[in-house]
């Protein structure tokens, strides 16, 4: 009996079934053109065909000829719309959650390189602070040229050296004005030289700190009148320097032995270095301080004078040379390292 229609709630032959299997499958279906005619029944063309019977089950198979059932076709297009709405709805969180914890990234590395560039500030602004105060605390407070001329039977030497006087500005006060530059070296030819030191002789004593009142003394005597550390940078010229504010001369028969140094006289200068050798003056003069410490020269102001150690060898070797040099001058005995400051002050 022919197939009834599925749509009749009639469930198809099971050899119908069979061959829409093997149809499914791949495979052609045995006598499907010979369904009516190989029963030679006269009414074979009433029969339904397979392709008829396809046809009235189009709403219920799908495009790969796969049966559907009714409830299946009849949700298909609410299942597919539901689908369609939770993939939607999920890809919009998805979205959602990678833009929020891309958002959280940018604004936590936003944030720490706020802080690393605050923190960074704050440490530049101090280190600027500390190095302006250490600038202003070891600034000189004035320079000046100690020049000493020497009369010989050549003719006039002359040599200077700039010194650095640092006023003690400390906050506890408890230090002390300190100087900074090297003894005067004159060479005076033949094998002669003359050392002002950075000393004065007080008696028995040996004075290392008159050297920093050099200048304010030379111009107060000038002038007539006392002249203090706060106007010294304000005077102008060159000015003598003499009597008691003239600073320890000494002079080496052998600049490489420190226990030929003799004591010279300023006024007797002839006795130690000879006849036709004088003392002709010492001067000091007020040099501008330029742009401490970066005073190289030129228009940034006059350095500091170095180089005696080429010139005294034994200052640079260890041990305490500089007192053995003061004490074969007659000089009072002192330390190693004080008896260095009378050559040399760093």
């Amino acid at each position: 009996m022919a197939a009834q229609r599925i749509g009749q709630g009639v469930e198809a032959d099971p050899q119908q079934h069979t061959g829409e299997y093997q149809e499914q499958s791949g495979r052609k279906i045995p006598g499907e053109n010979q369904s009516c005619s190989e029963q030679h029944d006269p009414d074979a063309a009433d029969c339904d065909s397979p392709n008829e019977i396809v046809a009235s089950l189009g709403p219920f198979i799908s495009g790969d000829r796969h049966i559907k059932s009714f409830s299946a076709a009849a949700g298909q297009g609410t299942l597919s719309a539901n689908a369609l709405a939770i993939k939607t709805a999920s890809t919009r969180w998805f979205d959602a959650a990678a833009r929020t914890v891309q958002t959280g990234e940018k604004r936590t590395g936003g944030g720490r390189l706020s802080f690393i560039s605050k923190w960074a500030g704050l440490l530049g602004l101090l280190a600027v602070i500390v190095i302006g105060d250490q600038i202003r605390i070891n600034r000189p407070g004035h320079k000046y040229r100690l020049t000493v001329e020497v009369t010989t039977p050549d003719g006039i030497r002359t040599a200077s050296g700039i010194l650095a006087v640092v006023p003690d500005r400390n906050y506890n006060r408890g230090g002390r004005t300190t100087i900074h530059g090297e003894a005067v070296f004159v060479d005076l030819g033949q094998g002669r030289n003359l050392v002002a030191l950075l000393a004065h002789q007080q008696g028995t004593k040996l004075d290392l700190d008159d050297i920093n009142y050099v200048a304010v003394r030379a111009y107060g005597a000038t002038r007539g009148n006392r002249v203090s550390f706060t106007d010294i940078n304000r005077q102008v010229g060159i000015v003598p320097v003499q009597g008691e504010v003239i600073p320890v001369l000494v002079s080496f028969g052998d600049v490489r032995d420190p226990t030929t140094a003799r004591l010279v006289a300023a006024d007797h200068a002839d006795v130690v270095l000879g006849d036709g050798y004088a003392i002709r003056g010492l001067t000091a003069e007020v040099v501008p301080n330029g742009f401490w410490p970066i005073d190289f020269g030129g228009v940034l102001g006059e350095p500091v004078t170095r180089g005696i150690e080429a010139k005294l060898p034994w200052l640079a070797a260890p041990g305490d040379q500089a007192a053995t040099a003061l004490k074969a001058a007659g000089l009072p005995a002192t330390g190693a390292v004080e008896a260095r400051e009378a050559f040399a002050r760093k």
